[in-house]
C-alpha cells in the first residue's frame, strides 16, 4: 500500500500539478511579504485569471505529453526516471509562469493598453 502511495506521489504527472501548486505558493508567499492584507486562494485566482489558469494547465498538460509521458516509464532506469519526474515538476512551475506573462500580454492587447 505504501508503495502505490509512493509511485502516485513520485509520478511526473502528480509532480507536474505540484509544480503549478507551488508557482501558486509562491504568489501566496508574495502577498504575504509585502504585507497585504487579503491572501490569493485558488477559487479566487480561478475567478480573477481564467485565461491564466487555464493556459497553465492546458500549457502544462501539452509539455508533459510531448516530454515527459512514456508507457515504459516504469522500466526505465532510476535516474533517468528522476529527470523525468524534474522536468514534470519544472514544467508544471514553468507553464504557470509563462501563461501568466503571456495571459497579461493578450488581456492588455484585448483592452488596448
Amino acid at each position: 500500500m505504501i508503495d502505490q502511495f509512493l509511485n502516485v506521489i513520485s509520478h511526473p504527472f502528480t509532480l507536474l500539478f505540484f509544480g503549478l501548486f507551488t508557482h501558486f505558493g509562491r504568489k501566496i508567499l508574495a502577498a504575504a511579504s509585502h504585507g497585504t492584507e487579503t491572501y490569493p486562494s485558488f477559487s479566487d485566482y480561478w475567478k480573477k485569471n481564467p485565461i491564466q489558469s487555464a493556459l497553465s494547465i492546458i500549457g502544462a498538460i501539452v509539455g508533459y505529453v510531448l516530454f515527459a509521458h512514456f508507457p515504459d516509464f516504469d522500466k526505465m532506469a532510476p535516474d533517468i526516471q528522476n529527470v523525468v519526474r524534474t522536468t514534470a515538476f519544472g514544467m508544471g512551475f514553468m507553464a504557470d509562469n509563462i501563461a501568466d506573462a503571456v495571459g497579461d500580454k493578450a488581456i492588455n492587447k484585448i483592452k488596448g493598453t
